[in-house]
């Protein structure tokens, strides 16, 4: 004997079987049910297209289109500046050939006045006269006669200073996070910053500085005897924190816990830190604050 029909209500023979639900349907129902379904699955793909349809293009490719303008900016910069300083080079060098010459003709002037006031020109004083007048001549002749030829070379770009990759950024949903693994108490009189490595955290507790593992287990303590801390930063090339107060800078050696100042201005008002490979960056508490 034939199933009734998965309808509540249909007292009809089932006759098919739907794949994707598995649900057995009488004909008439059946219908129904696929049309529902195709229905459904239409109004998704309308869903999408007008998503498809909304998608603001130059607001996608805003970022990226900023930074190549930066890019451009800063390679005609660079040009400008080469030709600049070529200008210079140019204006300099022709300045100088001049200034030599001027100098050799007030010395001559100079000579020429005092044998005028002595009243006692030589024949040997003439002729001498006369042979550096025509060396200058000559020189100024050159001078009239020299041209500065620029010898360049085309400027080649490599296609491959810019590379296009395409970079998945999922949104962040706040409301997937999990629950806080570990915490620290910190008491009033804690700075609130932290350094972290591969390894450690260095946090401030209480007059000291401490050293935990991943499991928040105080592995090291060294006593605290300077201002506020303000940040700490981890230099991986030196295997060392960085910890500063708003006058001072100290490394932390991370084996040991020592403690030692370096030697910079005093006269900054430091607020944060961070590091490259070869380089500390400190800013400073002002508005507009320089690095």
């Amino acid at each position: 004997m034939s199933e009734l029909c998965s309808i509540e209500m249909c007292k009809s023979s089932s006759c098919t079987q739907c794949h994707c639900c598995n649900k057995k349907f009488c004909q008439t129902h059946f219908i129904e049910h696929d049309n529902l379904q195709l229905t459904s699955l239409a109004d998704e793909i309308n869903l999408l297209n007008d998503r498809l349809m909304a998608f603001n293009v130059e607001k996608l490719i805003d970022d990226s289109r900023q930074k190549l303008e930066t890019w451009r900016a800063h390679c005609h910069k660079t040009i400008d500046d080469i030709f600049e300083e070529k200008c210079q080079e140019i204006n300099q060098r022709a300045n100088e050939k001049i200034e030599r010459q001027r100098d050799e003709v007030s010395k001559m002037q100079s000579t020429v006045a005092k044998l005028i006031q002595k009243q006692e020109t030589t024949m040997k004083d003439i002729d001498l006269l006369k042979a550096t007048i025509q060396t200058i001549e000559k020189k100024i002749n050159n001078i009239e006669q020299t041209c500065f030829e620029v010898i360049n070379r085309p400027l080649v770009i490599d296609d491959n200073l810019i590379r296009i990759e395409e970079l998945y950024i999922p949104h962040l949903d706040l409301s997937t996070l999990p629950p806080p693994y570990k915490t620290i108490n910190h008491t009033d009189g804690s700075s609130m910053v932290m350094g972290i490595n591969d390894r450690f955290f260095l946090v401030h507790q209480e007059a000291n500085l401490c050293l935990m593992d991943r499991e928040f287990i105080v592995v090291k303590t060294s006593r605290w005897n300077h201002d506020w801390i303000w940040d700490i930063c981890w230099s991986s090339t030196l295997a060392r924190f960085f910890v500063i107060t708003q006058k001072d800078v100290f490394i932390v050696d991370e084996n040991t816990l020592s403690i030692e100042p370096i030697q910079i201005n005093r006269n900054q008002i430091w607020l944060s830190c961070t590091c490259s490979d070869i380089s500390l960056y400190l800013s400073t508490s002002n508005v507009g604050s320089p690095i």
